[in-house]
């Protein structure tokens, strides 16, 4: 008896040492899991999907979040820089995740997916109300004040496009890959699998919008336009992307716009609530369509484990081709200037640039570099360092190098320049002489516009003069930027001197107050 006791009192400490190895195991294997945080739901779930078994992925935004008016907490910020990636779209897409991103001092614990993407596809945040501050440019291939051009940013639903999604996937992929590589093979069967996912998805709204052409969509809010533009029908949001209400002159006009064309539908998106969407229903015969924009999740589809950006995608493209089986046709007023930001930015293709006539930069156009030596823009440099990475110091010292110069005034006049120096000036006629694509270290690229003066130079009248303005085709320049000389090759390659001009009627404060503007 005592013999089989002590059995038993064996088998019984193997049984809880067994147990206790299980339970280690089961931690380790737990604590081998790449521990992701993210953003809206659509990364999470790419994420989930690619990275299987061997991802633990959350979302910093809680259920039903309206990304609009969202602040992380300290606490939101700690959870995503202990993760061991931090996966977003990108610091031009996403405020919020920016703020977090820049906490993340270790570069290989973020993935901003904007590198990712081809970034001349991102569209214009087109909404006139709001001014979101200072935009920085990489401009010549330097960091440098985006003045005077488009106050929007972009338009971040970048996540609704099948093909944008196809170039993000693949970078959340590398990324897992070059962090795990043990499980490459996993990752790209995931990736392959979820590729054809995405395909499938862009070949059905390529079915359902193929008759619709120029048709429109009324929505809730304007989390269409990567769609609109991609599949060629016309977005009309009750509220900006922003999820900003309307004025009252503008909700009248959508109003009456939904009663004379006599929409039957309306979509609606379940994180965007509104009193103005509310007076919609209220006012016009049209019903309302569900539509995900899939920033976050309600809370009952956050408990549906079977629920997928495909699945969500199926049910948006079916109320899509429901309203644009309505045939409505209005007028489309953004699509014109929908990649102004981009090209901005420096981002755009080559088919989109065309031939500038002198005539762009007509006017009466003042040097800011005395206002760099008087103090005047002392402001912008202070403002420039609160989220840059220079002091206020040395950004005056980088801008006085950009913008020297002892022109201190430039008059343009059909074909005709006028040049003025310490109170002297000097005309000359010029012809046009093409336009250069440059490429920058940064990746992004630039155009100058080289006009060639008739005639013999002189130390007053250079022979080339080029112009950067940020924009690639015919438009009136509000600012410019100027490269001079006898070379056109020498001054095609200079990239540290870019003195820089604003109408001479601007005082020296509001031209302080327009760089502090963007």
């Amino acid at each position: 008896m005592k013999k089989w006791m002590g059995l038993l009192s064996i088998v019984f400490v193997l049984s809880i040492v067994l147990a206790a190895c299980n339970q280690s195991d089961s931690k380790d294997h737990d604590s081998d899991k790449l521990k992701v945080k993210t953003t809206v739901y659509p990364l999470k779930s790419f994420i989930e999907q690619i990275g299987g078994k061997h991802v633990d992925v959350e979302s910093i935004y809680p259920a039903g979040t309206d990304l609009h008016s969202y602040e992380p907490t300290q606490k939101d910020i700690l959870n995503a820089s202990k993760a061991d990636l931090f996966v977003y779209t990108g610091d031009d897409l996403d405020a919020v995740a920016k703020k977090i991103a820049a906490t993340i001092k270790k570069d290989d614990k973020k993935l901003s997916l904007q590198n990712s993407i081809d970034q001349t596809e991102l569209l214009t945040d087109q909404h006139e109300h709001e001014h979101e501050g200072e935009h920085e440019d990489e401009h010549e291939g330097h960091d440098h004040e985006h003045d005077g051009h488009h106050h929007g940013g972009y338009d971040p639903h970048v996540w609704l496009d099948p093909k944008l999604n196809k170039d993000m996937i693949k970078g959340i992929k590398d990324e897992l890959i070059k962090k795990d590589p043990d499980n490459k093979a996993y990752y790209e069967k995931n990736f392959k699998k979820l590729n054809k996912d995405l395909t499938d998805i862009d070949d059905e709204l390529k079915d359902v919008t193929k008759d619709h052409q120029g048709h429109t969509v009324f929505i809730s809010h304007e989390s269409l336009g990567y769609l609109s533009q991609r599949y060629g029908f016309v977005q009309k949001g009750v509220q900006s992307m922003n999820a900003e209400d309307p004025t009252q002159k503008e909700l009248t006009e959508i109003v009456k716009e939904i009663k004379d064309t006599d929409a039957k539908y309306i979509l609606y998106e379940n994180n965007i609530s509104s009193k103005i969407t509310d007076t919609i229903r209220k006012e016009t015969d049209a019903k309302p369509l569900s539509f995900s924009n899939m920033e976050s999740l309600t809370k009952e589809q956050s408990d549906n484990k079977d629920l997928s950006y495909q699945t969500l995608m199926k049910e948006n493209i079916k109320n899509i081709e429901k309203a644009l089986n309505d045939k409505i046709k209005t007028k489309d007023n953004k699509s014109e200037a929908a990649h102004d930001k981009a090209i901005e930015q420096g981002y755009f293709k080559d088919e989109q640039v065309k031939d500038r006539k002198l005539s762009d930069y007509e006017g009466d156009w003042q040097s800011v570099y005395p206002y760099l030596k008087d103090g005047t823009l002392d402001d912008v440099f202070e403002h420039k360092a609160e989220e840059g990475d220079m002091s206020a110091k040395e950004y005056k010292a980088y801008y006085d190098k950009g913008y020297k110069t002892d022109i201190e005034n430039i008059k343009i006049d059909q074909n005709k320049m006028s040049f003025t120096k310490n109170g002297h000036t000097t005309t000359g006629e010029y012809e046009y002489d093409g336009y250069d694509i440059l490429k920058y270290e940064k990746g992004n690229r630039g155009v100058r516009y080289t006009y060639k003066l008739k005639g013999e130079a002189s130390d007053d009248l250079p022979k080339y003069v080029q112009f950067s303005d940020h924009n690639i085709y015919p438009k009136k320049a509000v600012h410019f930027h100027i490269f001079i000389g006898n070379d056109k090759e020498k001054v095609l390659k200079e990239l540290d001197n870019w003195p820089t001009y604003y109408p001479s009627k601007l005082s020296k404060d509001e031209v302080k107050e327009e760089m502090l503007a963007h």
